[in-house]
């Protein structure tokens, strides 16, 4: 699968770990027989090289390296220490080889990673929403920076709108409306792209993020279902039942009585 598309279709299903690991040249070389899970590793300070059965990857600070599941690699170091941030999650769908972003500059990603670090470590519910909602911003960073969130140049028009609303859209003030508006084009054309892309209209593209968000949600007994509904947006907790119902077959509540 190409970068772009990679980017494109991921969809993160849970947050495993956020940390920052502090190393020196005496803890190197590294060797990792196998990722228990995908991860993000941002360079804060140092170049680790990353040796891979058919690549090898430099990473320097202002990076971001994904590897994927399951990878097996080899970490040297070529300077006295190191300091990398580290996100490890799962994803819904198929994965892609080991690949690097270097950012123009470290603030906007180093201030997300900080701060997903920090929700984390709260442990507060729902720190996994924030965190997801956190990692979906450095991903979107990863697509501007690089171009290349959608392979196509038509398609090009609604990347920043897209890298938008999956930032946005569990926020009160977030409207569908604006979204043609950020991709400079009008609704209809915004509209046709979008479906020809996700094969989905904007409106149930967001109803099927937030069901996702609401079965997570749901496996936590210490919070109510009205609760669940208002931090997905849903004023009506009839209204939001009704459409999860429609969605995945059964009601809130039996959705959670399968799991607790």
């Amino acid at each position: 699968m190409q970068t772009s598309e990679f980017l494109l279709n991921l969809c993160i299903t849970e947050i495993n770990l956020v940390k920052t690991y502090y190393a020196t040249i005496a803890n190197y070389p590294m060797n990792n027989r196998g990722r228990h899970h995908h991860g993000l590793l941002f360079t804060i300070e140092g170049t680790e090289t990353y040796h891979f059965d058919d690549s090898q990857i430099d990473a320097v600070p202002s990076s971001v390296l994904y590897i994927p599941k399951g990878e097996k690699y080899k970490t040297t170091l070529a300077d006295e220490k190191s300091i990398v941030a580290v996100v490890d999650f799962e994803i819904s769908g198929i994965s892609s080889r080991p690949f690097l972003i270097h950012f123009d500059e470290m603030g906007s990603a180093k201030t997300n990673f900080s701060k997903m670090e920090t929700v984390w470590n709260r442990k507060d519910l729902p720190y996994m929403l924030e965190c997801k909602s956190l990692c979906y911003k450095i991903l979107g960073l990863m697509a501007r920076q690089t171009a290349m969130f959608c392979p196509s140049e038509k398609f090009d028009k609604i990347t920043g709108a897209v890298a938008y609303l999956h930032e946005h859209y569990l926020e009160n003030d977030f409207r569908l409306e604006c979204l043609p508006d950020i991709a400079g084009v009008s609704q209809r054309y915004f509209e046709i792209l979008f479906h020809e892309k996700y094969g989905t209209s904007p409106k149930e593209y967001v109803i099927s993020l937030k069901i996702d968000q609401a079965k997570e949600l749901l496996m936590s007994e210490k919070l109510l279902i009205r609760d669940i509904a208002l931090l997905l947006g849903y004023s009506d907790i009839y209204h939001f039942g009704k459409i999860f119902t429609k969605k995945t077959g059964f009601t809130p509540s039996e959705y959670r009585n399968q799991f607790l």
